[in-house]
């Protein structure tokens, strides 16, 4: 007697826990996702929305971004506040930045990215603020802001390729 054995790929049909498992993996992703998206109760991106400072002004920053190949543009709208009192240095950059800033030497090192302000303790003396693109971006500036009180005394901008800001305001 001869027995012969088949041979040759066998079909899904025939390991039912691989469609089990492919569902499952499905079911994971879709669920990861509503939480990562949806299970956020504060609506914001970590837990609650930012609030506006009592006494300060706000400032709107537009930016538009296309798709190539897309006619239509989403345009996000943030607004930043600025305190009327004390110094502060505004920083914008939609990539990532690092940079330093404070007064008469004793500067404070930043990495960051987004649209930031940062106080300046003990203002007296020279405001330094030096900031830089960590990318070679060319389409988008970074822009650094010296406030004091609500008013902007000195600006600069920079949309080259690892661009650099550097402000100096004798207070």
């Amino acid at each position: 007697m001869m027995v012969t054995m088949k041979r040759g790929r066998s079909d899904l049909g025939d390991k039912p826990w691989v469609a089990i498992a492919t569902v499952a993996g499905f079911v994971a992703v879709i669920i990861i996702a509503l939480v990562f998206y949806l299970g956020n109760p504060g609506g914001g991106l970590y837990g609650t929305e930012p609030q506006e400072a009592q006494g300060s002004t706000s400032i709107q920053n537009s930016t538009e971004v296309s798709t190539p190949g897309s006619s239509s543009v989403i345009s996000e709208l943030t607004t930043i506040a600025i305190p009327v009192t004390g110094v502060w240095v505004r920083v914008s950059y939609i990539g990532s930045y690092t940079g330093i800033y404070g007064v008469n030497g004793n500067l404070q090192k930043i990495d960051n990215s987004g649209d930031r302000v940062f106080e300046v303790q003990k203002p007296e003396g020279n405001i330094t603020a030096v900031f830089t693109k960590e990318d070679s971006s060319t389409r988008h500036e970074i822009l650094v802001e010296i406030y004091k009180d609500g008013t902007i005394l000195k600006s600069g901008e920079n949309s080259s390729a690892y661009g650099e800001v550097s402000l100096i305001y004798q207070l």
